[in-house]
This record gives structure tokens, sequence and C-alpha cells, in this order.
């Protein structure tokens, strides 16, 4: 029964990020920007299937995006302040199941929007918290090294190549983006 109960709230959850998501982006959208990052997961009990972009300025208006193998993005971000909220996968034990970032203020995630472009918000981990026997499992999501901005936007290309050649500004954004990190890349 309780399986049932949490399966039927993810479901809600789900159409109402769905809800939010709005109208399909236009590719010729110049006004538009791009925003990526990356989950690592290993040490959890699911894998993060989506991801929740929301704005921290009060309004409700926000982004739910997929994710594959930690790699999340969105091609088509108006102005704003923004921050990842909530994301969610499942796993063979555990069922579904939604985790949420920190919500009072901004988190670690926490990016501005000013003009089209290419906005990382960063490479995170799940790390367990440990906890007795019959206490409920904790957690916590912190900022990782690795992979570097340069190298999720290469993995971000490489997908939106494949997946979304139309968006030809949204690619653009991204390799200018890649151009600009070139030199921070070749000195690490």
């Amino acid at each position: 029964m309780i399986r049932l109960l949490q399966r039927f709230f993810l479901i809600v959850i789900a159409a109402s990020l769905v809800a939010c998501a709005g109208a399909p982006v236009d590719p010729n959208d110049t006004t538009r920007s791009v925003i990526f990052g990356y989950i690592d997961m290993d040490e959890a009990p699911t894998s993060v299937d989506w991801v929740f972009i929301q704005q921290y300025d009060g309004t409700s208006d926000g982004y739910s995006v997929g994710a594959d193998k930690g790699l999340f993005y969105h091609i088509g971000v108006k102005p704003g302040p923004y921050q990842v909220t909530q994301f969610g996968g499942s796993g063979f034990l555990a069922g579904d199941v939604i985790y949420n970032f920190p919500d009072t203020g901004r988190n670690d995630t926490a990016l501005i929007v000013e003009q089209p472009g290419a906005y990382f918000a960063g490479s995170f981990g799940y790390q367990k918290i440990k906890t007795g026997i019959f206490e409920q499992k904790q957690f916590d999501i912190q900022p990782i090294d690795s992979p570097t901005e340069a190298a999720v936007l290469q993995k971000v290309r490489k997908r939106m190549r494949k997946d979304n050649p139309e968006y030809r500004h949204a690619i653009a954004l991204v390799e200018r983006r890649i151009a600009e990190l070139q030199p921070v890349a070749s000195a690490e």
C-alpha cells in the first residue's frame, strides 16, 4: 500500500512538473539560454532520471528536464534567477524517489541568466550520511570537482548535436562557452 501511494504521489508531482514546463521552445529563439549540470548518483539507491530547475525569485516558473547518467540540460531558458530544486529517479529496491535541494534561499546550483549563453549549474555528488539501523536514511548533495564544466559541456554538445540538431542557436551557445573555457581547460 505504501509503495502504491509513493508511486501515486510521484506521478502527481511529475505531472505538475510537466505542466510547469510550458510550451515547446522555438529553435530559432535567440533570446533563450542553456542551463546544464551533472549529478553523480554512484552512492545513491537510485539513478537520476529528471531534474527540476526553478526560478528562486518567488515565482514558480521552472523547467522539468530529463537526465541521463547524471547529465542534465535545458535548451530554452528565459532570463532570470534559477536553481535546481528537485531531482528524482528510481531504483530496483528503492522504487521511485524524489530528492530535494535545500529550498531556503539560494542553494549551490543558483545562477542568474542575464543574456543568452550557456550557464553551468555545477557538478554535484550524492553522499550518504551514516544513520542508525532504525533511523530514516539521510543524504547530502555536495559540489564535486569532476566532471568539470568543460567536460560536462562536451557531453551536452554531443547530446544536443544528436538529439536536438534543429536548435542551432543553443548549440552555438554551448560551442561558444567551450571555446571560452579552452584556455582554462588546457591550463588544468
